[in-house]
């Protein structure tokens, strides 16, 4: 690397699945129901993107809609909208139709602009800003 060169903080970005990174059972969400504040299921979490670097969940992969696996979409879901998990399900602070108007899931996490724009679509700092503050959940002692 030359000097002065950064590395977008994205490129740490991984799907567990894809890379068989263990996480905490307490925050290994896959397989969950994800639903708004009015209980409403939005989709379904099929996997964690975590940062390689810090270990920690940054983005829910959702899966949502279609029958038979046609007409399916993922989106990716900060943990920051994450208010509570319970029984199996993922409880969010947007309702089902703010997170299906979010964007879809881009071809490569390595996009700086499309995870920054998913922070945006939510309201938050993407977790490389100074602004960002880890959501207690996802703490690790």
């Amino acid at each position: 690397m030359t000097q002065g060169t950064t590395v977008s903080p994205v490129t740490r970005l991984a799907a567990v699945g894809e890379t068989g990174t263990p996480v905490l059972s307490s925050e290994d969400v896959r397989g969950s129901d994800v639903r708004d504040p009015a209980a409403e299921k939005i989709g379904t979490v099929e996997d964690l993107i975590i940062d390689r670097a810090t270990g920690r969940v940054r983005l829910l992969r959702v899966r949502s809609g279609g029958l038979l696996g046609f007409g399916r979409s993922h989106r990716l879901i900060p943990v920051d909208v994450v208010t509570d998990i319970v029984q199996g399900a993922v409880f969010v602070d947007r309702s089902r139709d703010r997170v299906t108007d979010a964007p879809l899931e881009p071809t490569r996490l390595d996009d700086e602009r499309s995870i920054n724009d998913v922070y945006a679509f939510f309201g938050y700092p993407p977790f490389w800003s100074s602004e960002y503050r880890q959501p207690e959940w996802t703490a690790r002692s």
